[in-house]
């Protein structure tokens, strides 16, 4: 509803609002996350997009506050931290992460203290993927081990971590280029970078559950209705994803592996151009309200 208001307030149409709203509520992904006992993974994706706009109105104490409790509510929270640092001036930055640092540094502490094993098995019980699955860029180098197939143990160890490094890197590069083109880091881009790290996610995780790709659906919307004015490439993505793990994941493994790649791939594709390429122009001319 947040973001709906602030879409009327740069001239989004209607449709397009009360289409975002209808997206964010009834995503296939997020009635999976219901059914599956995940309510953190969309509690994540409002925490991330919520902070990322909070950056964007120059608000960045909330935007800290967001920022912190989206670490502490998932790991993959962590993919939020360089589109929000990037959405706000060098002296702001420190407003950012002083409540974030003290919310994560605090969690961490108390966890420690209060239940030092538990917190040692949820640190390294995120570390791992133990069953692969075709919806997973790494499917054709699975094996099977009894009556499962598994990753190989490196891409079970470090795909994570590999997710977050790519994103660093694209964040390092848009920053890069903002500091040689002297213009700052727009709300659009930002929540590009913050789509493409949850598609990061989602492409290179081992073992991916229909649930994961809400962040990124819901992200993805978010940056599109900036970006062109719509939100088709959400919804068709949405309804594909859903289908792919749905309908055809009984199918030969090859099917949904192919589906899968057709849709996050180009959509990778088309969140760094538009960090890359941030067309100012084209932004006015589909809505002058657009580019702010």
């Amino acid at each position: 509803m947040w973001l709906a208001q602030d879409m009327g307030k740069r001239g989004v149409g209607l449709t397009t609002r009360v289409g975002i709203v209808a997206l964010y509520a009834g995503a296939p992904a997020l009635l999976e996350a219901v059914y599956y006992g995940h309510p953190e993974e969309p509690l994540g994706a409002a925490l991330c997009i919520a902070a990322v706009l909070a950056a964007g109105v120059k608000r960045p104490w909330l935007a800290g506050v967001l920022l912190g409790a989206a670490a502490i509510n998932k790991p993959w929270g962590v993919l939020a931290v360089a589109p929000v640092l990037l959405c706000v001036s060098g002296r702001q930055q420190a407003k950012v992460l002083l409540p974030a640092g003290a919310i994560v540094g605090g969690w961490f502490v108390s966890s420690a203290v209060v239940a030092p094993a538990r917190f040692a098995q949820a640190i390294h019980g995120a570390e791992t993927g133990l069953v692969a699955h075709p919806q997973d860029l790494w499917w054709p180098l699975a094996h099977t081990v009894g009556v499962y197939p598994l990753p190989p143990e490196i891409v079970s160890a470090h795909a994570r971590q590999l997710a977050v490094a790519l994103a660093l890197l694209a964040a390092l590069v848009l920053a890069l280029r903002a500091y040689r083109s002297r213009e700052p880091v727009s709300v659009q881009q930002a929540l590009a970078l913050l789509t493409f790290g949850f598609a990061l996610r989602c492409l290179l995780e081992p073992a991916p559950h229909d649930y994961y790709e809400l962040p990124l659906v819901v992200a993805l919307a978010a940056w599109e209705e900036r970006a062109r004015g719509s939100i088709v490439i959400s919804l068709i993505a949405a309804i594909g994803l859903s289908f792919d793990f749905r309908r055809i994941n009984e199918l030969q493994p090859a099917i949904p592996y192919a589906l899968y790649l057709s849709i996050l791939l180009p959509v990778c594709a088309l969140l760094v151009a538009d960090m890359l390429e941030y067309p100012r122009s084209v932004a006015v001319r589909v809505n002058p309200a657009m580019t702010r």
